[in-house]
């Protein structure tokens, strides 16, 4: 049975092996009974190149493959003879699982202005730029929990998101902040009262 990965754990293990790879199309373009297809999973940002001969026995429906079509794609991993990427896909099967309106899709290849993608919340996971937001952001927000539960006792700690409660210290945070940053600027050096903890000893 052929493994299903992601695009972020192809690595030098997988050289010369077939994998499966699920993902949305991001460019297609062809060259002389060749494909090449972009495929973007979420997994990284930029995705991995899959290439399709025309050999392949549903070619002429890879050839009208647009933007944002959903696929699943087996093939061998190899080294990329092209600069930018380390590896690519020698494509053995493509099998589509939902199409995509091509033009009209709001996700083209041209940049994209922040103020537009508020527009289309559902498609963030799909840009680069808030693809790898949530990305930083997912590793952040586990990175605590992860040191708790390493290093402490696992019962004396719960993991909470309270996205309300969260928002509202930040904004008090914040706003203490601007406070202490005005009052140290409009005070005298030698009046400021600075606690000894927060010295540090050199």
């Amino acid at each position: 049975m052929t493994p299903r990965l992601r695009i972020s754990s192809i690595n030098e293990k997988q050289l010369n092996k077939r994998v499966t790879l699920n993902g949305w199309v991001r460019t297609r373009r062809g060259s002389k009974g060749i494909s090449f297809i972009q495929l973007y999973d979420g997994s990284n940002q930029n995705g991995i190149q899959a290439v399709a001969d025309e050999v392949l026995e549903n070619y002429e429906e890879i050839s009208r493959l647009t933007t944002g079509t959903s696929v699943s794609i087996t093939g061998k991993v190899v080294e990329s003879p092209a600069k930018g990427q380390a590896f690519e896909i020698h494509v053995e099967k493509v099998r589509v699982i939902g199409t995509s309106s091509g033009e009209l899709y709001p996700l083209q290849k041209k940049g994209l202005s922040l103020e537009f993608l508020r527009e289309i919340a559902h498609l963030h996971t799909r840009t680069n730029t808030l693809g790898a937001v949530f990305r930083l952001r997912n590793t952040l927000s586990w990175g605590p929990p992860t040191v708790f539960f390493r290093n402490v006792t696992f019962s004396m700690f719960r993991h909470r998101s309270s996205p309300q409660m969260m928002q509202k210290a930040l904004v008090k945070c914040f706003m203490s902040l601007r406070l202490i940053w005005k009052t140290c600027r409009e005070t005298p050096r030698e009046k400021l009262i600075i606690p000894k903890t927060f010295l540090v000893q050199t």
